[in-house]
């Protein structure tokens, strides 16, 4: 019996349907090629019942949907590169109030894919930002000092957060920065005695455990020179052995020959002699020492040790109520002669 045009359509239907299910890709690729004519031969009313029924599958299948999306991609990269490069070249204030919009809604997705995306090029975000920089470094300073201008607490918390991070880098940075540089530490603090006075108390209020642990640690390198031998010798000269008359403050043990160059006499023994090495200054003429090493002779080992026992002579001048003029006075006449300079 000959079929019916209905029983026909069923069975070419169905045929259809068997072979898409066997040749998924195959039926794509033909889908695709002849979609363009399908959709002009189409009428307006059957375009928009394919459009209905293309969201209503999406909505009902996401996950196949997006696959169907990759796929696309890696397969078209560069054509839909170029088409959103032509349409950012024709819709760019569109886009960037799109984008500033959607930055507002959903902060916490657009800094987790920076995140992403900083991890996985790290290396080319860098060398781009230093090509930029050597390119148009007008604009980027001038960009900087407005922005530090308009948030100086955002920049001061991220400082903050660095430092703490690299704490021990700065700390190497600093130091070496003073090693090649000796004279700018000193010509800042004479500029602002006053300021970072007052820095350094503020700071010694807020921390004093840390200020204990510092003077622990120095000690421990640099330990005081109050030997036992030095505490005998000290018994038994209680004068400042000075040839001038002039003394001031309270007595100190000192090495004729400097511990430093000739260890071995440390204890005051020079020779097998007993406390041969050892000589008793006032605080003045200790400072006064010092002073005459570090000013004719430039020696830096010896200008370390006058900030501290200038400190205590005034100390003394204050308590006897003595003018400094006078004590600076006494300096002077005391550095051109040439008088225990071992």
């Amino acid at each position: 019996m000959p079929l019916s045009d209905e029983e026909r359509k069923r069975k070419k239907r169905d045929y259809m349907r068997k072979w898409r299910a066997e040749n998924p890709d195959r039926a794509r690729e033909t889908s695709r090629r002849n979609q363009k004519e399908r959709y002009q031969k189409m009428s307006v009313k059957d375009r928009g019942k394919i459009k209905k029924n293309v969201k209503e599958w999406t909505e009902k299948n996401p996950e196949k949907r997006a696959n169907i999306l990759t796929r696309y991609r890696e397969k078209n990269r560069e054509r839909i590169r170029e088409q959103n490069r032509k349409y950012e070249e024709k819709n760019r204030e569109k886009l960037r109030k799109k984008r500033k919009e959607y930055g507002k809604k959903h902060p916490k997705r657009i800094s987790e894919r920076n995140k992403r995306y900083r991890k996985k090029n790290y290396e080319e975000i860098i060398k781009r930002q230093r090509k930029h920089r050597e390119d148009n470094r007008e604009e980027v300073s001038a960009y900087h000092k407005k922005y530090q201008k308009e948030n100086p607490e955002k920049i001061k918390g991220i400082q903050n957060k660095w430092r703490e991070a690299n704490h021990e880098k700065l700390i190497a940075w600093s130091r070496r920065y003073r090693r090649e540089h000796p004279e700018s530490d000193k010509e800042y603090y004479q500029k602002n005695i006053e300021v970072s006075k007052e820095r350094s108390k503020k700071w010694a209020e807020k921390n004093p455990e840390l200020v204990k642990s510092y003077k622990k640690r120095y000690q421990k390198k640099n330990p005081p020179a109050q030997l036992p031998s030095m505490t005998e010798y000290k018994k038994t000269h209680r004068k400042c052995e000075w040839q001038k008359p002039f003394h001031a403050g309270t007595i100190h043990v000192h090495h004729i020959l400097s511990q430093h160059k000739y260890p071995k006499y440390k204890d005051g023994n020079y020779n097998g002699r007993i406390a041969n090495n050892f000589i008793c200054f006032c605080s003045f003429h200790h400072f006064a020492y010092h002073n005459a090493y570090a000013t004719t002779r430039n020696d830096k080992k010896h200008e370390k040790p006058t900030h501290l026992l200038w400190g205590q002579v005034l100390q003394w001048a204050y308590s006897k109520k003595i003018s400094i003029e006078d004590l600076q006075d006494e300096v002077a006449r005391m550095l051109p002669s040439k008088v225990i300079l071992a």
